[in-house]
């Protein structure tokens, strides 16, 4: 029985992507090292970020469990100075990534994600401005979709 051309086309497109997955993490992982060793705590927070969603979308529970921890850890010890890491960004992939594996600190990271887009929200006075940092940040979509979703209004 023949493929569908078609059918061919996206599964080569599904096997390129999973290919530039393994090279994309290690790349991330060495940066991750590189950052730490120098100190560059919002850079790796930034790194952190990446490598969960690329986890996440992978479903590598060790690999997700492990830098979700190391997010926590770093996003707790004080010493980020937000040029640039984004908060949201951090608290988002922190609470994906523990909330996907059952930890129960996924409930304090979603607090602290939507706490921080709230007060960033209001602070926009801006309508369009608005709209596409709640619409065209994928994170603060999903983010905010999850806080609609929680409060029952979705």
């Amino acid at each position: 029985l023949a493929r569908p051309v078609g059918a061919l086309a996206h599964e080569g497109a599904a096997q390129r992507q999973l290919q530039q997955w393994e090279p994309a993490a290690a790349n991330l992982t060495r940066s991750l090292a590189l950052l730490l060793e120098e100190s560059a705590f919002d850079h790796a927070c930034a790194t952190l970020t990446q490598l969960i969603f690329l986890h996440i979308d992978q479903e590598n529970e060790s690999e997700t469990m492990r830098n979700s921890a190391h997010l926590w850890q770093l996003l707790h010890n004080g010493r980020l100075d937000g040029t640039n890491a984004e908060p949201i960004k951090a608290w988002w992939a922190c609470y994906r990534g523990l909330q996907l594996i059952g930890d129960p600190r996924a409930d304090e990271a979603f607090h602290t994600a939507a706490e921080l887009f709230q007060t960033q929200l209001t602070h926009i006075q801006d309508q369009e401005w608005k709209q596409d940092f709640t619409y065209q940040i994928t994170e603060h979509q999903e983010l905010f979709q999850a806080i609609q979703l929680a409060r029952g209004t979705l």
